[in-house]
C-alpha cells in the first residue's frame, strides 16, 4: 500500500515537472512568434503542415495560371493586414503541395542555367528576371474573377535548360539574343515591351508529361478559388507587364419603376402611353410611393428599348472621355487620368422578379400593369476594356452610367462607387496566343488516342 503511495505521489511531480515545462516551451513559441517576421512565420506555418507531395522536385520554370475566383470573402488580390487576400491563398497552396519556389532554390536553378555562359548572364540581368508572382490584374475587395491570369515560377518535372534551351541559339558560332525588345510610348511615356516567338508558347511533349498543376492546386485550395488550366510561357514572360487588355464586366440593376420615373422626371412628359402630370403623388425621394391614378398596361419591350437608347448615349459620352479623375479614387498624385478607353458597351441581360427571384422571358409585344411596375427588375451588362485602369474605375463608371439613365444627369460632380459584388474580372489579351492545358485536356488527349488506335486497328481488320 505504502509502495503504491509512492508510485503515485512520483507520478504526479513527474506530470507536475511536464506540464511547468510545457507552460515554458509555450512562453517562449509566443515570443518567438511575436517577434518572428512574415517570412519566418510561413516557414514555421507550412514546415511540418501536410505532405507536400512534389517537394521532391528540384527543377523550375516558368508557368501562367487561369484562376477564377468569388471574392466576397477576400480583400482582394494583393496582400494587405486587413484580411486574406487571393495571392496569400494562392501561396499557401503552392506551398502545401510542395511547388513554391523560394529564392534559395530560384537563384541555384538560375546559376546553373546560366553557368559558363557570358550571353546568359547578361540576358538574365538585363530582362530582370525575378521570382514574382504577377496577376495581369488587381481586384479589390468583393470583387470577383473568371479568367485571371497569373505567371509564376513553380517546380517542375524538368530542369530549366531542358525547357527553354531554345532559348540562345547559335548562328555562325555566335550567341542570338532572343530576349528582343520593342519601345512603344502610351500617355505620352516611353514603355519596352518584350517580343517573343509563337514557337516559345506551344505545348511540348514535356509538357503533356508535366506536374498537372490544374488538379494538384485545386486539392490545397479553398472552393471560393479555383484553377482552370496552366500554359507554358519564356521565361521573362509576366502576366501584368505583357498584357495588351483587360476585361471588365460590371452587372447593373435597375428597378423598371424607378428608371421609368427617372426618365420622365426628367424631361419626358409623356412615354410608353402614360404622363407625368397623370401621377397621384410625386415623391422625389422615393419612387416606391409614386402612384398612378388608373392602372394601365405598358409595354415592356418600350421600356427596355428605351434604357437602350439612354445607355448607348451614355456609352459615346464615355468612349469619348480622355481623363478619367472624377471617375476614380484619385488619390494617386503619380497617376495619370488622361487616356481613352479601347471598348465599352451596354448589353440587355434578363428581366427577373423580385418576389420570386425568377427570370421572366421576354415575350414580343410583352404587357404590364403599372401597379406591378415595382417588383420587377432589369439587369444590364457593362463591358469594358482597356490597356489600364484606375483605382475605383469601372465601379464608378458604373454608377455614373446608372445615374444618368436614371436621372439624365451628365456631370461627373459626387460620383459614388457601385458595390462591389457586380463586378468580375472577365478576361486578359496578350499580343501571342496561350496554350492552355488542363486535367480535363490531358484525359481528352488520351481518350481521343486511344478512340483514333482503336479506329486504326478496325480499318486495318477489314483489309485483312
Amino acid at each position: 500500500m505504502i509502495k503504491n503511495n509512492t508510485i503515485e505521489k512520483d507520478t504526479d511531480n513527474k506530470n507536475k515537472v511536464s506540464d511547468d515545462n510545457e507552460m515554458e516551451y509555450i512562453g517562449k513559441y509566443k515570443k518567438y512568434l511575436n517577434n518572428a517576421n512574415k517570412s519566418e512565420l510561413i516557414s514555421k506555418l507550412y514546415k511540418n503542415n501536410l505532405l507536400k507531395p512534389y517537394n521532391k522536385y528540384t527543377g523550375i520554370r516558368k508557368i501562367i495560371l487561369n484562376i477564377s475566383y468569388d471574392g466576397y470573402k477576400y480583400i482582394g488580390v494583393q496582400e494587405d493586414i486587413g484580411g486574406m487576400s487571393i495571392s496569400e491563398e494562392l501561396k499557401n497552396a503552392l506551398y502545401s503541395a510542395g511547388l513554391f519556389v523560394d529564392d534559395i532554390l530560384f537563384s541555384s536553378c538560375i546559376e546553373e542555367f546560366i553557368k559558363n555562359d557570358e550571353n546568359s548572364i547578361n540576358l538574365y540581368i538585363d530582362n530582370k528576371i525575378k521570382n514574382n508572382i504577377d496577376f495581369c490584374g488587381r481586384t479589390d475587395k468583393g470583387v470577383n474573377a473568371s479568367n485571371m491570369l497569373v505567371s509564376l515560377f513553380v517546380k517542375s518535372k524538368y530542369s530549366l535548360k531542358q525547357i527553354y534551351k531554345n532559348i540562345i541559339e547559335k548562328q555562325d558560332g555566335k550567341n542570338v539574343n532572343l530576349f528582343k525588345q520593342q519601345k512603344y510610348v502610351f500617355n505620352g511615356k516611353t514603355f519596352y515591351k518584350s517580343i517573343y516567338e509563337e514557337n516559345e508558347f506551344e505545348i511540348k511533349e514535356y509538357d503533356r508529361n508535366e506536374i498537372p498543376y490544374d488538379a494538384v492546386l485545386n486539392k490545397f485550395l479553398p472552393d471560393e478559388i479555383t484553377v482552370k488550366s496552366w500554359a507554358p510561357i519564356p521565361l521573362n514572360f509576366s502576366a501584368r507587364h505583357d498584357c495588351r487588355e483587360r476585361h471588365y464586366k460590371y452587372f447593373i440593376t435597375h428597378n423598371i419603376k424607378e428608371f421609368i420615373y427617372g426618365v420622365m422626371t426628367n424631361g419626358k412628359r409623356e412615354l410608353f402611353k402614360i404622363s407625368y402630370n397623370d401621377f397621384k403623388q410625386v415623391n422625389h425621394n422615393n419612387f416606391k410611393q409614386i402612384n398612378y391614378k388608373e392602372d394601365k398596361k405598358i409595354c415592356l419591350n418600350e421600356i427596355i428599348d428605351e434604357m437602350r437608347l439612354q445607355y448607348e448615349k451614355a456609352g459615346k459620352i464615355l468612349l469619348n472621355l480622355d481623363n478619367f479623375y472624377y471617375l476614380s479614387k484619385h488619390t494617386n498624385e503619380k497617376a495619370n487620368y488622361n487616356f481613352k478607353l479601347n471598348f465599352l458597351k451596354f448589353t440587355f441581360m434578363r428581366i427577373y422578379d423580385n418576389e420570386t427571384t425568377m427570370e421572366i422571358p421576354l415575350a414580343k409585344n410583352m404587357d404590364i400593369y403599372f401597379s406591378d411596375l415595382e417588383r420587377y427588375n432589369i439587369i444590364m451588362c457593362l463591358d469594358i476594356k482597356s490597356y489600364s485602369y484606375l483605382h475605383n474605375m469601372v465601379r464608378k463608371i458604373a454608377f455614373w452610367s446608372k445615374r444618368y439613365v436614371d436621372c439624365g444627369r451628365e456631370d461627373f460632380r459626387d460620383v459614388q462607387c457601385a458595390s462591389a459584388e457586380s463586378l468580375i474580372f472577365y478576361n486578359a489579351s496578350f499580343d501571342h496566343k496561350l496554350n492552355f492545358i488542363s486535367k480535363q485536356t490531358y484525359e481528352k488527349k488520351i481518350k481521343e488516342k486511344k478512340i483514333a488506335e482503336g479506329e486504326v486497328k478496325r480499318e486495318i481488320q477489314r483489309f485483312l
